[in-house]
């Protein structure tokens, strides 16, 4: 009798994934370049319909390459700026800064991160196996923990010209303040494999831009700064073996695992 209620109903395979104690973590390079190439991408369909000498510059900035019109890197000051922009213009010895070099666009990030959950998206566990890595043959080698990170940013914006200057952080705060979506995704390569990091801006609706115009050498600038913050997925790999387990269900309602 206990035979007949304790027959093998059906067996079950179960993978379970053991760490090896190997893991690698996501960086911020991809997220700080995505972070410029979406401001870059602001202007890709601004417009001058009547182009008069007040404009002529911004005209220039909107109609260049979106490589030319944002730079990533943290500075000091103007004057530490411009002379990454001379040397990256071929002229590092230039006393001034050529009109070609103007209006442009710098994106940096200070080192001021919060790691912690935020209300739109919560962490989530390599253990629960929500997110793995298989290879070619489909066997997991890898399993994901994901959490977030505040990050700081400032957006630095030059020109020669005051009302150059004036269209620029138009441009730029109009779009955030109203845009749809505020986020945006990076690939970036772990465990061999590409994984995407989801990135969102979380206070860009209501900006406070910052002068920072003045006197440098016999350039005379204008300049303004806003500061921003993006939330970023931080992503962690851990290396596991996965190992194939058979799970025995009987009619009594038990189970018994069997390697």
């Amino acid at each position: 009798m206990n035979n007949l209620n304790n027959s093998l109903l059906a067996s079950l395979k179960e993978i379970h994934l053991e760490p090896t104690g190997e893991y690698e973590v996501s960086g911020f390079h991809e997220v700080d370049g995505a972070a410029a190439s979406y401001v870059s991408r602001i202007f890709d369909t601004a417009c001058v319909n009547t182009v008069g000498t007040e404009n002529t510059a911004y005209n220039r900035f909107i109609e260049s390459a979106p490589a030319k019109r944002v730079v990533v890197g943290k500075f000091d000051s103007l004057v530490e700026f411009l002379q990454m922009l001379r040397r990256s213009r071929g002229r590092p010895k230039a006393p001034e800064v050529s009109t070609d070099a103007l209006p442009i666009i710098n994106v940096s990030r200070s080192y001021d991160v919060v790691y912690s959950t935020s209300d739109q998206k919560r962490d989530t566990r390599a253990s629960l196996k929500l997110e793995t890595i298989e290879d070619g043959n489909g066997k997991t080698y890898a399993a994901l923990d994901r959490s977030q990170a505040a990050l700081t940013y400032t957006i630095s914006a030059l020109a020669f010209e005051k009302e150059t200057l004036s269209l620029m952080l138009n441009a730029v705060s109009m779009h955030l303040k109203f845009a749809v979506h505020q986020s945006f995704s990076v690939p970036v390569m772990l465990a061999n494999s590409t994984v995407d990091l989801d990135c969102t801006f979380t206070d860009s609706r209501d900006l406070i831009w910052s002068d920072m115009s003045a006197p440098t050498a016999t350039d005379r600038l204008y300049a303004a700064s806003v500061t921003l913050t993006i939330n970023a997925d931080v992503v962690r790999a851990l290396a596991v073996n996965a190992v194939t387990h058979r799970v025995g269900l009987y009619s009594s309602g038990m189970t018994a695992q069997h390697g």
